[in-house]
């Protein structure tokens, strides 16, 4: 059923805002850094929402990509610096959204794949990356667009993706013995794969100090890893030769 969405501070342990539920259905998708935002999506009335924490009302709202359907389509916030927060959005069937409010600009891509079910942007705003359930993954450029690399090679399909925050290094994730694989943004080459068991994987993200690696799935397994740096990554493999 419908149900209150509450926002808490971890540090202090408190509420930091309410949104009662009413009529509409609204799923919380992200928290702006620094902005005292929240990011709704209504999947009935398919309305994204730009909320005020401090007041608990609506700021600006606007509809989602056509071809939203349902929860089939991956909504992920991005944002590009703290003084012009920017919120990203993908819908399933390849059509992606930057919205930039700081700025007032509004940019839309075809990316050309399919079934899409991950999406990450990097912490300045200058790229993206999606990841499709048909076993392939790419990395684009915002301004000018285009996509600068495809990463492929998955034998069980990729069903996430996350930048590290310097964005120096992607992760896709996946399942099994190749449950995540990290890729060098600048070369497009892969540099390390991560065995996660038997085990899927729909969602990677990096610590804040880029020194890990975590990955969680649907059957609520969590994995966290060490995630070295490319540098520290080809080191070893001199070691090894």
């Amino acid at each position: 059923r419908d149900a209150d969405i509450q926002v808490w501070n971890l540090a202090s342990r408190t509420q930091v805002c309410l949104i009662p539920a009413d009529a509409a259905f609204r799923v919380p998708l992200a928290l702006p850094p620094g902005s005292g935002t929240l990011i709704t999506l209504d999947p009935r009335e398919r309305i994204y929402a730009r909320w005020n924490l401090a007041t608990g009302h609506v700021l600006d709202s606007w509809p989602a990509e056509a071809g939203f359907r349902g929860f089939s389509s991956t909504a992920t916030g991005g944002f590009a610096s703290e003084s012009d927060p920017a919120f990203f959005s993908v819908t399933a069937d390849g059509r992606a959204e930057l919205r930039q409010w700081g700025s007032g600009r509004s940019r839309h891509f075809e990316l050309g794949l399919r079934q899409i079910n991950g999406a990450a942007l990097t912490s300045d705003g200058s790229h993206f990356a999606v990841s499709s359930s048909r076993g392939r993954a790419a990395l684009w450029q915002v301004d000018p667009p285009r996509r600068r690399a495809e990463f492929s090679g998955f034998l069980l399909g990729t069903h996430g993706v996350g930048f590290s925050p310097e964005g120096s290094r992607i992760a896709v994730a996946s399942l099994g013995r190749e449950a995540v694989k990290l890729f060098d943004p600048g070369t497009g080459q892969e540099v390390l794969t991560l065995d996660g068991g038997d085990h899927m994987f729909s969602t990677v993200r990096f610590s804040a100090d880029s020194r890990w690696l975590g990955a969680s799935g649907p059957d609520g397994t969590l994995k966290l890893w060490p995630a070295p740096t490319l540098e520290e990554i080809a080191a070893a493999e001199n070691l090894t030769r």
